[in-house]
């Protein structure tokens, strides 16, 4: 009869992982994180969580202009805290993100460009490659124009040590057809998906949710 060993070691701790969703065909094991802001004394800063129940300090970014050409109006970077499990990301990455554009006699437009990074403190590496929401064209006085994108890019293999983080970059770009008021771009970042009733989204537009959410693919550990 075989001996029973004297002490039973424990599991470690990156041997029972949760997943938001899981890909059968591919076998991959999907997070979703969620983009918020939030607000260290006087100062917002923008992470990442994968807790979907945070109300974020902003439902939405604002930045004007009144250039009649696409103008780089501003770039906010997201980072999450660092991972405290290895996970190792390989397959399709999938974006949600609404951008939107104010309008008075003259249109407003704006698209935004998002790129995910690997970040291990120091270098940044990107993920797949960056992606283009669908350009919003806001018309009459004082509207709004707004598109809830679903973008998606193939990631290869990459590695998450314990202590690397993901990051986040949205460049938002902004130009209007004509005029000199400066009108309203940007994009939401609320986990909980709040809308404002009076202004930056129309639901009946396609508009119905200020969420911005990453789901990334991770190897599963069974």
């Amino acid at each position: 009869m075989a001996e029973l060993p004297k002490t039973i070691p424990l599991l470690s701790s990156n041997a029972i992982i949760s997943y938001d969703w899981t890909d059968i065909a591919s076998g991959l094991g999907y997070v979703d994180f969620y983009c918020f802001s939030a607000v260290d004394n006087t100062t917002e800063e923008y992470l990442i969580s994968d807790n979907s129940r945070i109300y974020s300090h902003s439902k939405w970014t604002e930045d004007t202009n009144n250039d009649t050409s696409a103008t780089l109006l501003n770039t906010y970077t997201f980072t999450s805290s660092p991972f405290t499990t290895p996970q190792d990301a390989e397959g399709t990455m999938y974006i949600n993100i609404t951008n939107y554009s104010q309008s008075d006699q003259y249109q407003g437009r704006c698209y935004c460009i998002v790129s995910v990074y690997h970040y291990d403190g120091t270098t940044e590496t990107l993920l797949g490659n960056s992606c283009t929401t669908d350009t919003t064209i806001s018309g009459g006085a004082n509207e709004f124009d707004n598109k809830v994108n679903c973008l998606n890019c193939e990631v290869s293999a990459t590695k998450f040590k314990i202590g690397d983080m993901l990051r986040a970059k949205v460049a938002v770009y902004g130009w209007s057809s004509g005029g000199t008021e400066d009108l309203k771009k940007g994009f939401g970042l609320d986990p909980m998906g709040r809308l404002d009733t009076d202004e930056y989204i129309n639901t009946d537009d396609g508009g119905d949710t200020s969420i911005f959410r990453i789901s990334m693919p991770f190897k599963q550990r069974l």
